[in-house]
């Protein structure tokens, strides 16, 4: 349990006065990390942009291991085009 705000930009999840269940604790997990996932993977999608806008304009060689840290393997293939 947190007693404090959190740093702007930060969420507590949970409910501070416990759950009547173990399924609903469950529940509560599983909505949160859905929501999790889709804040990660958005940020994901634009660096994936970004980097395929570097590449495009001063050439794939230009890209570096910050660039496409994070990116699946099939973007870094699409990026390199094979």
């Amino acid at each position: 349990m947190v007693d404090a705000k959190p740093d702007d930009g930060l969420k507590i999840i949970g409910d501070s006065g416990g759950y009547a269940s173990r399924k609903s604790a469950n529940q509560a997990l599983k909505m949160a990390k859905a929501k999790c996932k889709e804040v990660v993977d958005a940020g994901v999608e634009a660096k994936f942009e970004a980097a395929q806008a570097k590449a495009k304009k001063n050439g794939v060689e230009t890209l570096t291991r910050a660039d496409i840290e994070g990116l699946s393997y099939e973007q870094i293939k699409l990026l390199r085009g094979f």
